[in-house]
């Protein structure tokens, strides 16, 4: 049996749910203090309300953006998953290491400044059927941190290919998700791991870089100066730092240092800048990347027409790669000083969520023999978590090394029977998990087997 997992839920705005009803994904919730949601049961012990024979329970929290959510979570040593409930918006369950006392996180959470009020009226421990022997069959790849999972994805990575040290190491801010993913394909150029930074661990990264970084090795780190510190820079030898004014300039100038275009480079997947789920399936292709916002800007227009781009592989549907921008790619190529006279194809790979796209995109990229970089089937699938990029960000290149693809998945039944789906008709049994129970849980791993 797990250990409890102490658990506070919040929501993003202020209201009172009133029987059972409100909990859209919650199968029994009755005066037994238990219920069940999915495969896990949950029993509550604290700030429940009766009235009239039904629970009343109050959610309090103002955080606005989901990324502050994880980022609130994270500061404060506890992690965060983000869910739904049909009336009533989006959550956020708050899961406490052991031994972190309510009231203390309460007290923490609170301090931070984007939080206005933080006043559970309800929290929960998880208990799960799991037992020792069940956890220890799931090859999970995780840390206490965003930033401790992309170190021990790395080492893994040194296992894979059986070696002391590594000739590269690309480092990325971990607070946000855009040039991290945007350095998947320059990781996978110069045999590089992905590490994480952040204000609070740049001594820990600089230690695990310093003893397993070759002697003339280089470290890429990618942003500016605001995301990671000249301070940290100084730190080494051999550095360079790629970087633009945005978010879209910095995946041009990562693009360019990886020498795009190469020979067997023919194609680009084309991803939002406004999101990670789409370009964090993308990262396990090896692939070049070019993110993109609601236009191309001149610069990209210009780097297409210098590199004679001629493949686009659009990722995600309309409302987050618009139809415009597939008109525009197509226009940019046809375009008069454009050596190409017709474009092979610009191809649009979506699902019905994101979870679906990361499936389509599998499908396209490992064993399609109509793919443009044709991989063999795989053997084995890298899973990450569907809402936070946290622990996803740094396993592009340990898929990419697998010759497996990164499929998205959550914890509710109708995500697990598509990815369960897929692996049946692939033949896939391997499964590597990246992040810790609180996210994808070992029940959800399980279900896939």
């Amino acid at each position: 049996m797990n250990k409890a997992l102490k658990v506070i839920l919040f929501s993003c705005i202020l209201f009172v749910v009133t029987s059972t009803a409100a909990f859209a994904n919650v199968e029994t919730m009755d005066r037994s203090s238990e219920f069940k949601c999915g495969e896990d049961v949950y029993k509550y012990k604290a700030g429940v309300d009766y009235k009239d024979g039904e629970i009343v329970v109050d959610f309090v929290l103002s955080i606005e953006s989901e990324a502050d959510i994880y980022e609130v979570a994270e500061n404060n040593s506890c992690t965060a998953e983000v869910i739904s409930f049909a009336d009533y918006g989006k959550c956020a369950l708050f899961i406490l290491p052991e031994g972190q006392s309510v009231p203390e996180a309460i007290i923490q959470v609170e301090k931070d400044p984007r939080v206005k009020q933080a006043t559970p009226n309800m929290y929960f421990w998880q208990e799960t059927p799991d037992d020792e022997k069940n956890a220890e069959e799931i090859d999970r790849i995780s840390g206490a941190t965003r930033y401790d999972t992309a170190i021990e994805v790395a080492n893994r990575i040194k296992e894979l290919r059986d070696i002391e040290k590594f000739e590269n190491i690309v480092v990325a801010y971990g607070g946000n998700y855009p040039d991290a993913l945007s350095g998947g394909y320059l990781a996978s150029v110069k045999n590089a791991p992905m590490l994480l930074v952040n204000p609070a661990n740049e001594t820990k990264v600089e230690k695990y870089i310093k003893d397993n970084l070759d002697s003339d090795g280089t470290v890429y780190i990618l942003g500016g100066e605001t995301v990671v510190s000249k301070r940290f820079e100084k730190k080494f030898t051999n550095v360079k730092r790629i970087w633009g004014k945005n978010r879209y300039l910095t995946n041009l100038e990562v693009l360019k240092e990886a020498g795009f275009p190469k020979e067997t480079d023919n194609e680009v997947m084309v991803c939002t800048g406004n999101g990670y789920a789409d370009s964090l399936a993308a990262s396990a292709t090896g692939c070049p990347v070019l993110l993109v916002n609601n236009t191309l800007s001149k610069e990209q227009k210009k780097f297409i027409m210098d590199n004679h781009i001629k493949w686009f592989d659009v990722l995600g549907d309309e409302t987050v790669v618009s139809k415009s921008i597939a008109k525009e790619l197509q226009e940019v190529v046809f375009s008069p000083g454009s050596i190409h006279q017709s474009v092979e194809l610009t191809c649009r790979y979506a699902g019905s969520d994101r979870i679906g796209t990361s499936i389509e995109v599998a499908k396209m990229y490992m064993g399609e023999k109509t793919s443009p970089i044709h991989k063999p089937i795989p053997s084995a699938v890298v899973l990450a978590y569907a809402n936070s990029y946290a622990d996803g960000l740094a396993g592009g290149v340990l898929a990419s090394e697998l010759d497996a693809p990164i499929i998205l998945i959550d914890n509710k039944a109708t995500s697990i029977d598509k990815v369960k789906a897929y692996l049946k008709d692939v033949g896939i049994e391997t499964v590597y998990v990246l992040g810790g129970s609180s996210l994808i849980s070992d029940n959800t791993v399980y279900a896939l087997k």
